[in-house]
């Protein structure tokens, strides 16, 4: 098995999911000769990650990207102040007033909102639904980007956010390309992050919206068949044996 300089892992649903699964791989990763730094991507708070990583067995991380990838914090715990950058046309505000009366959409408990983030229960949308949002947005200068995933979150970001673009700023600070870089995610809040290493794993348990990603120059997807954590070992594997 290939040992990456970086693995970087959404949560629910790929590390987390099966505790056993999590066990194997804590062991096979405390085993590695010169542990790769090793970054959480989800769309939980900073609080509960590190109650995962206090109490759940999570081992400790680099680096963790959370609230969908609107905000960083280093292994120390400590937020990085320069994330995200943002222009003046993003203003939550305008965002929740533009789409307050638009069909299909209701908003999520406080504690998924932030600064930077505007969080929706949205079940069963279909393209023309997320075009209709993204218009709606922009009749009111709102520069905003979508990111719907498991048939039933609306996330609506600053143009230029999310887990992605959280996951090049980390490298970026590291000085570490994406080729030295796995990622792995299950949901299509994922999507951008699988396409930001050099090889990116969907695990077997992975939602239908990811079953037609396809490995591009630069990026190199494998679709393992084992669950969550378990995935992401056979996913590992895979990478190495190609």
């Amino acid at each position: 098995m290939a040992v990456p300089r970086v693995l970087i892992s959404d949560l629910d649903g790929t590390l987390l999911g099966d505790p056993a699964a999590l066990d194997r791989f804590v062991a096979v990763t405390a085993a590695w000769s010169g542990r790769p730094r090793l970054v959480y991507a989800t769309g939980r708070t900073a609080r509960s990650v590190w109650y995962e990583v206090d109490h759940g067995g999570l081992p400790p991380p680099d680096a963790i990207i959370t609230d969908v990838g609107t905000a960083i914090a280093g292994g120390d715990r400590e937020p990085w102040p320069e994330w995200p950058t943002v222009r003046a046309t993003w203003d939550v505000t305008m965002v929740r007033a533009a789409l307050l009366d638009l069909p299909g959409l209701a908003l999520q408990p406080n504690e998924a909102q932030t600064p930077w983030k505007v969080s929706y229960h949205a079940s069963g949308m279909d393209r023309a639904a997320l075009r209709r949002v993204a218009r709606t947005l922009r009749r009111v200068g709102i520069q905003g980007r979508l990111v719907y995933s498991s048939c039933r979150d609306l996330d609506v970001l600053p143009r230029g956010v999310g887990k992605g673009p959280a996951a090049r700023h980390v490298l970026g600070r590291w000085g570490i390309p994406p080729s030295d870089v796995v990622t792995a995610g299950d949901t299509g809040n994922d999507r951008d992050l699988l396409r930001t290493g050099g090889v990116g794993i969907v695990v077997g348990n992975a939602l239908p919206e990811l079953a037609a990603l396809r490995s591009r120059a630069g990026n190199r997807i494998v679709h393992a068949r084992a669950h969550h954590a378990d995935g992401v070992l056979e996913g590992l594997s895979l990478a190495a044996s190609e």
